[in-house]
């Protein structure tokens, strides 16, 4: 069985005819016939039924026929894809995410870039730590990455990366509704000692464990700060009353449905403000113009939001 087999088959099957196949091809009906015989053979099935004046796909051959015009409409792409990356018609940018909040924001700058350009960049995304991050942008298997710069930033070294900043909002503490916390309007430093606080990463990350730590006080074994690995999993546990989460909520409506068993409060911080914002960051001496192009993008977008 080969690619010429099947274009044929396809195209008899829409015909209904392999006298009108044959005619379209420059070949002769019996050429054509053959070639459907031999394929039938092969397959071990009738693809069509034969009349005296016409032919008639079976429903195996029907089946076949659908399925086999999805594979060479895929082929047709992928070899169209081969052929753009030969040619270097577009060049590839590989982007680290660490949560489902900086996801929604790298979906929509990617989609931002794609209305103006669609056809120059091929994104790879990856989700993966806030140090898993920063490790694969120094070993150049990231181009970029999306991070959040709240608490202190006490491990990344300046000299090396670039950043963009992206987004700004609020950090605020998710719990569930019976928690007697859920009727004070803000909620202090007291009211976590004890406490389950949770935050969402896929990975291990003591950067992310360091940068909530850094908004408490400085008796840091008050507190109980635990790694939840999936969202599903965190908003589960505050609903049932077993922990409180700090959550960037603003980006968190992006993408779901209000949870009528969650409260979110303020956290009135001693040391720290609340306030967070996602940021982009990048090798200072990468010179790819695909990220050129990209981070020029993030940048005309934010300004035109000031406006």
């Amino acid at each position: 069985m080969d690619l010429n087999q099947l274009q044929m088959f396809v195209k008899v099957a829409q015909a209904g005819s392999f006298d009108r196949v044959a005619a379209e091809n420059y070949v002769s009906q019996r050429a054509v016939s053959r070639l459907i015989k031999r394929l039938e053979e092969e397959l071990g099935m009738q693809l069509f039924s034969r009349g005296s004046n016409r032919i008639k796909l079976t429903p195996a051959g029907e089946y076949f026929a659908k399925e086999v015009e999805d594979y060479l409409t895929r082929f047709s792409d992928m070899v169209t894809l081969a052929q753009k990356i030969g040619q270097e018609q577009f060049s590839h940018l590989n982007i680290g995410f660490f949560s489902a909040f900086d996801g929604v924001l790298l979906r929509e700058q990617v989609l931002n870039y794609q209305k103006k350009d669609k056809d120059e960049i091929k994104f790879n995304i990856v989700e993966e730590s806030v140090e898993h991050i920063l490790s694969d942008l120094a070993l150049k298997k990231l181009d970029c990455g999306f991070i959040n710069n709240y608490g202190r930033y006490t491990k990344i070294n300046r000299r090396l990366y670039d950043f963009i900043d992206v987004y700004q909002g609020e950090m605020m503490l998710a719990l569930s509704r019976q928690n007697p916390l859920a009727k004070k309007p803000y909620l202090e430093e007291k009211d976590l000692v004890g406490k389950d606080l949770l935050y969402y990463s896929s990975e291990n990350s003591q950067y992310m464990q360091d940068t909530f730590l850094a908004t408490l006080g400085s008796d840091v074994g008050q507190y109980q700060i635990k790694r939840v690995a999936s969202l599903e999993n965190l908003l589960l546990a505050c609903s049932l009353d077993q922990g409180l989460a700090y959550l960037p909520k603003d980006l968190m409506d992006k993408f779901s449905q209000p949870d009528e068993s969650l409260v979110f409060k303020r956290f009135h911080s001693a040391r720290i403000s609340q306030n967070y914002t996602m940021q982009l960051v990048f090798r200072a001496d990468d010179q790819s113009p695909a990220l050129k192009k990209f981070t020029a993008s993030i940048v005309a977008d934010r300004e035109k939001k000031k406006k």
